[in-house]
């Protein structure tokens, strides 16, 4: 139909729109579109529950990895870092990465005892957090599991759904190795 003023469109019969008030149904209909998007996205990075990880050994070529990937998830609040040898410079670039999660470096034997032996690093774990999920790659597995089971066990927190042993770098080391004959 033809334009009744420079302002005003008249479609069809019954509907007239001004321009201004277009521009005003646009822009609340776009306002309400980004709140309800920004809400979903928030909504996404709202953790369901959180967790403090402690990776110990952090300093090494599995230890460091480790921490990026962990420091990467949105379920974590806390990763402390420990190694007798010195972490802060892990703990300093790992905190550069923007996720919320509080990294602290925890370094050598006077702040971790026998940081490098199994039994008293599962002792640690037992007395100071026994509700943690606890995964070994010490080598051997198949006997740092056993063992840390059984102490476990001796402290009264042992639950088989929190310990595991992973074999999985050992496994794309054989499969490498493997590839290259």
């Amino acid at each position: 139909m033809a334009a009744t003023s420079a302002t005003t469109f008249s479609i069809g019969t019954n509907v007239s729109l001004s321009c201004k008030e277009t521009s005003a149904a646009l822009r609340a209909s776009f306002a309400t579109k980004a709140q309800k998007e920004n809400q979903s996205y928030q909504y996404h990075l709202q953790p369901q529950a959180t967790f403090k990880v402690a990776v110990l050994g952090a300093a090494g070529g599995i230890g460091q990895p480790l921490a990026l990937l962990i420091k990467m998830s949105p379920l974590v609040s806390s990763l402390h870092l420990y190694d007798i040898a010195n972490v802060k410079g892990v703990a300093a670039d790992l905190s550069h990465c923007n996720t919320p999660s509080q990294v602290l470096d925890f370094t050598g034997p006077s702040e971790l005892a026998n940081c490098l032996k199994v039994k008293n690093l599962i002792e640690a774990v037992a007395d100071n957090c026994p509700d943690a999920f606890i995964h070994i790659i010490s080598n051997p597995v198949n006997s740092t599991v056993p063992i840390a089971a059984e102490i476990l066990k001796q402290k009264g927190v042992y639950d088989p759904k929190k310990l595991f042993g992973v074999m999985t770098l050992d496994v794309v080391r054989a499969n490498t190795f493997v590839a290259l004959e």
